[in-house]
């Protein structure tokens, strides 16, 4: 099985400039490896370099991440991009932060009040 991994730039470049390279690593390879610190880069320089709406991100990304061949952590990214979404005084990385706190009943070590709020409400 012919094997890959996506960084970020592929990933921001196919959904900016509609680069084909997304397309021709699925037509080459089998698996397409997209790791979630891939998304969460991703998703800070969709909103902070290109401005792109949360709401707009989320579902690009979801697009690609629901792809046949590409392997992520569905379940993470898909819980992460929806609070995203949903609570726009948090960033990408603090949502990433809060998932994975939650799903593994771990605490958060952090001065940022708006993550701890959020945290102490789930």
């Amino acid at each position: 099985m012919k094997t890959a991994i996506l960084d970020t730039n592929s990933v921001v470049q196919s959904l900016i400039s509609e680069s084909p390279i997304l397309l021709k690593a699925e037509r080459e390879y089998d698996k397409l490896i997209l790791e979630t610190v891939v998304l969460v880069e991703a998703t800070y320089v969709l909103e902070k370099t290109y401005k792109l709406e949360r709401e707009e991100i989320v579902t690009s990304l979801r697009q690609i991440v629901v792809q046949e061949k590409i392997e992520a952590d569905r379940a993470l990214y898909f819980e992460m991009s929806e609070i995203y979404r949903t609570t726009p005084n948090l960033s990408a990385v603090d949502c990433y932060v809060f998932v994975r706190a939650k799903s593994e009943e771990i605490d958060i070590i952090t001065s940022d009040k708006k993550l701890l709020k959020k945290y102490e409400r789930r």
